[in-house]
């Protein structure tokens, strides 16, 4: 899932207008790879409930909808990463959501943002 092709892979093309269409587009689409992921994990560690999935696309579609419209750097990315983690332990709804369980959904976030960004 690991939402993010916006932030980890942002288009440099865009304009201003265009950049916020574009970034609807992502947030859409990160959003529907990460119920497709939740679902998967259904039964199994990982697994987010209802309310901890959407305060986790919350968070990442914050991020997504501020993000820079060129290719960030790897510290970017990193920073971006760090962003939604520190975000997600301050949540009231992702509080008791074990780190482990956050990272692995970022790693994910990752892969799915680049697909997302692929997309459009």
């Amino acid at each position: 899932m690991a939402a993010t092709a916006l932030l980890l892979c942002g288009p440099a093309h865009a304009s201003a207008e265009d950049g916020k269409a574009q970034r609807e587009k992502t947030v859409k689409c990160v959003n529907a790879e990460m119920e497709k992921e939740n679902t998967a994990r259904k039964g199994k560690d990982g697994h987010l409930t209802d309310v901890q999935l959407k305060a986790l696309q919350r968070i990442v579609d914050d991020e997504v909808m501020k993000g820079p419209l060129k290719k960030p750097s790897n510290d970017e990315q990193k920073k971006v990463l760090k962003r939604i983690e520190d975000a997600a332990k301050k949540d009231k709804d992702l509080k008791d959501l074990p780190m482990a369980t956050i990272d692995k959904i970022l790693v994910e976030l990752k892969e799915k943002g680049a697909y997302c960004e692929d997309q459009n």
